[in-house]
């Protein structure tokens, strides 16, 4: 069974810690697959551009008063943002990057470049967003490009979820080579406490609107 393209770890990383068997591949592939669908849903992001699905997101973002600094729901953004902000919510014209605005690609952060004056069409300070329901219009493809490019306590944290539910099989009495493969894609959406260590620096944090 082929690993899905967005993998958070591999199998040969797996074997590394197991070691191999060629009876078990499909079952391990399997666990690989499952955890990383978990760190992802966990996350409450994209962790890498999947290329089988390359689809860009759209966020319409609430401003509060005063805001300079914005964080987009998704990150990092390696392919270009394209960025707007209209209190009419038409959003006809794209702010420039690092003439309107600065790009944190790697925390999805952006931050208005201070400006002169006050808005001729909104009478709010260029200094700041504006402020309102949906004023900033975001446009991106969010997430690492490959593995290589993925925080290694991602990759581990992976590792060893899958590792966890592999274990978990076995002190049911089940070894892996006869385990049932649609037994074992149960996972627990929540992380056993080691992998949250791992994982939990890198998890999106709510913030509450406006």
């Amino acid at each position: 069974m082929a690993i899905r393209s967005d993998h958070l770890c591999t199998l040969a990383q797996l074997e590394t810690i197991l070691g191999t068997n060629a009876a078990e591949v499909a079952v391990r592939e399997q666990a690989i697959d499952r955890a990383t669908e978990a760190v992802h849903s966990w996350l409450d992001r994209k962790v890498i551009h999947n290329p089988a699905l390359a689809t860009s997101v759209t966020e319409l973002l609430d401003v509060d008063s005063r805001t300079e600094v914005l964080f987009l729901n998704e990150w990092p953004v390696p392919v270009s943002l394209s960025l707007s902000e209209d209190s009419d919510r038409v959003f006809a014209t794209a702010l420039t990057i690092n003439v309107d605005y600065l790009l944190y690609a790697d925390e999805g952060r952006v931050e208005k470049i201070q400006g002169d004056g006050v808005s001729i069409k909104t009478g709010q300070d260029n200094s700041y967003f504006i402020p309102g329901r949906q004023t900033v219009k975001a446009i991106y493809t969010p997430g690492y490009t490959d593995l290589a490019s993925v925080p290694l306590d991602i990759n581990q944290g992976c590792l060893e979820w899958a590792i966890f539910v592999l274990n978990q099989q076995r002190a049911s009495g089940m070894r892996e080579a006869t385990m049932s493969l649609k037994r074992l894609v149960f996972t627990s959406s929540i992380p056993p406490p080691h992998v949250q260590t791992l994982l939990a620096p890198h998890r999106k944090i709510q913030v509450a609107g406006i």
